[in-house]
């Protein structure tokens, strides 16, 4: 397993819709954190939290290094 962090833009509810099912094809664990908050990157709900125009977010994702590539290649549009 390898640990990534990155920093990704999540500024709608549709983009958190979008990541949330992006992610959620993963066998991987994701901590979304802004601030002191940090949630579940699978989780809808967190993840509607966090959304904001003005501020990224740090993820922490914890994936098997044979999906790593095609994980981050699915999320590209919310990387910064």
């Amino acid at each position: 397993m390898a640990l990534l962090n990155k920093k990704v833009f999540i500024k709608t509810r549709d983009d958190a819709a979008r990541f949330v099912n992006l992610i959620s094809k993963y066998d991987c664990n994701v901590d979304l954190t802004r601030g002191n908050i940090t949630v579940d990157g699978k989780s809808l709900l967190g993840v509607f939290i966090l959304c904001s125009d003005k501020h990224a977010i740090s993820a922490e994702i914890t994936i098997d290094k044979a999906q790593q590539a095609a994980l981050l290649e699915s999320i590209k549009y919310f990387l910064v």
